[in-house]
């Protein structure tokens, strides 16, 4: 049976009994195990697909025991499992899930045959690029003015980009013959515009090998501009000088001077990086600093503080949330380019765009379009042609398994 590594904790106790087995072995269940809270939901043969059910998903020690908890949950066993995982499922459908570093490795067939069912593993952002597909007007919103040239306009138009800002950074795309795609994009470089973002990769890839000076350099305020050729590099931007990261922030890992998208903005590392950074040219607020160094102590999140002072108006906050949104358009511009060269739409989902007033704050701030759609840049009419959406679903991710799921066994007659 699955091991239960909860400690414990209220809620995460694992219920080591067999669910019960529906009279007639049908049935589809839809899985979204994220990095921080787990979605599933069972569809019974010809009923209406049943409630949602949502946990922690650090309560357990390995994907077995979480999918064996999802199952106890809804009560049911159904004939079909489909899990959207972060991690590239192999061909056997084992998978080793790459926010769970602790977990082993699931092996898929062991699972299904100790609970005699299907299980298909798949990407989450395959999963939740098939659950964009799958919403109404209500779940959504366009964040782009409608132009006259652009496509893609409603949630089962063609091409689409997904780009999830959670804990990490997902991105999955649908491409134009209609089949979802995820990827492992999130951790790839970024290249910098201005010289703020420069400073700023400089000062990334200075953590994964420490300091070279001890002394502290000065890094320059927010730069609106980016640098030109000619401009030499100051001593905040090479990665020799770059200061120190306070105590308490995690320090990357991997091979030196790649830093990805990931350690740079997601909802965990990225933005106690993006905060530490920004923390060396503007003192944040007694109040904000208070509040960062108790959820640091706590080991949560500090994004919704950011966040919420951003809001608030405060400056120090405010060239947070710009960095975060330059780094994001240009992100956002590179993937389209590569996903949507024939024109399509691009869908942003994940706590941290979600978050009330985020997605309002970058599009009025212009952070995010100016890099998106900067000026003179190549293939600016595509750029122009492409509408941004922002996803209001939570549910996003778990709709999408149970689309996968139907749409892969129905047509065998399986489900």
């Amino acid at each position: 049976m699955p091991e239960d590594r909860s400690g414990g904790r209220p809620g995460g106790r694992l219920d080591h009994r067999f669910p019960p087995v529906e009279p007639d072995g049908s049935g589809l269940a839809g899985v979204d195990a994220g990095g921080m809270t787990v979605h599933v939901r069972h569809e019974p043969s010809g009923e209406p697909a049943g409630e949602t059910i949502g946990f922690r998903a650090a309560d357990f020690g390995s994907l077995d025991a979480l999918l064996h908890h999802c199952l106890t949950m809804i009560g049911r066993m159904p004939r079909i499992l489909v899990a959207g995982v972060a991690g590239q499922p192999r061909p056997n459908g084992d998978v080793r899930v790459t926010n769970r570093p602790d977990w082993p490795v699931f092996r898929r067939d062991r699972f299904a045959a100790t609970y005699g069912i299907q299980v298909e593993t798949v990407n989450d952002m395959e999963a939740t690029v098939a659950g964009v597909g799958e919403l109404d007007e209500t779940g959504y919103q366009r964040l782009t003015p409608v132009a006259a040239t652009d496509v893609g306009e409603t949630a089962g138009g063609r091409a689409r980009l997904v780009v999830a800002v959670d804990s990490g950074v997902g991105v999955g795309h649908l491409d134009p013959h209609g089949r979802p795609h995820g990827t492992e994009g999130g951790h790839i470089p970024w290249q910098p515009r201005t010289r703020r973002e420069s400073d700023y990769l400089a000062w990334l890839r200075a953590l994964r090998t420490g300091p070279r000076d001890p002394a502290p350099a000065t890094v320059p305020g927010p730069h609106a501009s980016p640098p030109t050729p000619a401009t030499r590099p100051t001593s905040a931007t090479t990665p020799a000088a770059a200061a120190p990261a306070p105590s308490g922030t995690p320090v990357p890992s991997g091979v030196p001077g790649a830093v990805s998208v990931e350690e740079s903005i997601s909802g965990s590392r990225g933005f106690t990086h993006l905060y530490d950074f920004v923390a060396l040219s503007i003192d944040p607020a007694p109040l904000l600093a208070a509040g960062v160094e108790r959820a640091r102590s706590e080991r949560l999140g500090i994004a919704p503080l950011v966040i919420a002072g951003a809001l608030a108006g405060d400056e120090f906050c405010v060239q947070v949330m710009r960095l975060f949104g330059g780094i994001l358009g240009q992100f956002l511009r590179s993937m389209a380019l590569v996903t949507l060269g024939r024109g399509g739409s691009v869908w942003l989902c994940g706590s941290v765009l979600r978050s009330p007033g985020v997605a309002d704050f970058l599009m009025a701030d212009g952070c995010l379009m100016a890099a998106f759609r900067p000026a003179g840049a190549e293939h600016a009419d595509l750029m122009d042609e492409i509408p941004i959406h922002l996803v209001h679903d939570r549910e996003i991710g778990v709709r999408g398994a149970l689309a996968l799921g139907r749409s892969r066994f129905q047509s065998t007659g399986r489900h």
